[in-house]
């Protein structure tokens, strides 16, 4: 598997300008978590440009060459176009996945006469656009774009500009150097602080998936009485949740996909502390993607005991924190002024914490 960057690497001279270029959609049907796709883009010998791979993250990869492809049953299309990569309209991933070669906009030369987005599986053409269409807000948050297209079909460009993607989840979250220029330049600039000088971002709230903390409103609790507003993100427009950002000089909470936005939003001056669910190096990369994007101070609260999945449930990790340490943490970083004691967290108290979450998660 062809690795991705480092996030000191520059890729800006990596951009490959392909010619006669053929998109191939993603076009294995069998559908399957994890599965790699064929499909990306191709010179007009039909190798395969690298650059065309697309990433969740530095271990999971998205596509593949396809072999034997063929070229004279492609549409064709006139102009110069952007190579956009894979369009995931989930929140998380889309800040993190389909941003993720928009920086080289800035080193293109010349009109550009559209983005070229693959939908992440084969979806019939009027619904990719439909979803295409869905994100306008989010994109939105990066000012003035190109117009943007999703391909169902192979399609033959005039010339297609291929940047490697520059951000992604785990260790690819801080971006290339490009990506982050990109995004201190150009996310939501004319967006003011408003908000709470100090903000607990909650996932309690976050019923319909799996991904928490255990006890997390015990933490919670603790925060509102050390003056902490809650903050559920999903109760929030998008410019709200960046306002609210950028105002706090605290912000705390546990990891999920808001710490994106926070990365992308809060002050240098801001002191942002990440309460981990998993135990995996995955969550390193928010606090990387944080202290590369923002420059602010950033606390990693690494406190677990455990992780645990939740049968008949998407595989998203669940954390059984030690709460006493986390308080002990926070107090010892200035985010809690006073100590917070925790309560007995016996092995029973624990599994019929697990019980209630995994009653919650699998509720009809």
């Amino acid at each position: 598997m062809t690795r991705p960057f480092s996030p000191d690497e520059a890729l800006s001279a990596r951009i490959e300008i392909v010619p006669n270029a053929l998109l191939v959609p993603y076009n294995d049907p069998t559908p399957r978590r994890g599965k790699v796709h064929l499909g990306g883009v191709y010179r007009s010998d039909l190798s395969f440009v690298e650059n065309s791979l697309c990433f969740i993250s530095e271990t999971r990869q998205v596509n593949r060459p396809q072999p034997g492809i063929r070229g004279d049953d492609a549409a064709e299309l006139a102009g110069t176009w952007l190579f956009g990569g894979k369009h995931d309209r989930r929140f998380g991933h889309f800040l993190v996945e389909t941003l993720s070669r928009l920086w080289a906009l800035e080193y293109c030369q010349g009109p550009i006469a559209g983005i070229a987005f693959l939908p992440p599986k084969i979806v019939p053409a009027k619904r990719a656009s439909l979803q295409l269409q869905s994100s306008a807000p989010l994109f939105d948050l990066v000012g003035e774009l190109p117009p943007r297209r999703a391909f169902t079909e192979k399609t033959r460009f005039e010339r297609l500009i291929v940047p490697p993607q520059g951000c992604g989840a785990g260790m690819m979250a801080p971006g290339s150097p490009e990506f982050r220029a990109f995004i201190n330049r150009r996310f939501a600039p004319g967006i003011q602080p408003k908000g709470a000088k100090k903000l607990y971002v909650s996932r309690t709230k976050m019923t319909g998936t799996p991904g928490h903390l255990l006890f997390e409103r015990l933490i919670e609790d603790a925060a509102r009485e050390e003056g902490y507003d809650i903050f559920h993100p999903q109760e929030h427009g998008l410019a709200e949740q960046i306002a609210s950002y950028r105002a706090a000089d605290y912000i705390l909470g546990v990891e999920g996909s808001a710490f994106h936005m926070i990365a992308f939003s809060a002050r240098p001056s801001a002191n942002i502390a990440m309460i981990r669910r998993r135990m995996s190096d995955a969550a390193d990369g928010f606090i990387d993607q944080i202290a590369r994007i923002t420059g602010a101070n950033c606390v990693d609260v690494n406190c677990l005991t455990e992780n645990f999945f939740i049968p008949d449930t998407l595989p998203m990790a669940n954390g059984t924190p030690d709460l006493g340490a986390i308080y002990a943490l926070l107090q010892r970083e200035v985010f809690f002024a006073k100590h917070h004691s925790s309560p007995d967290l016996t092995p029973e108290v624990i599994e019929a914490e697990k019980a209630a979450l995994a009653a919650a998660m699998t509720k009809e």
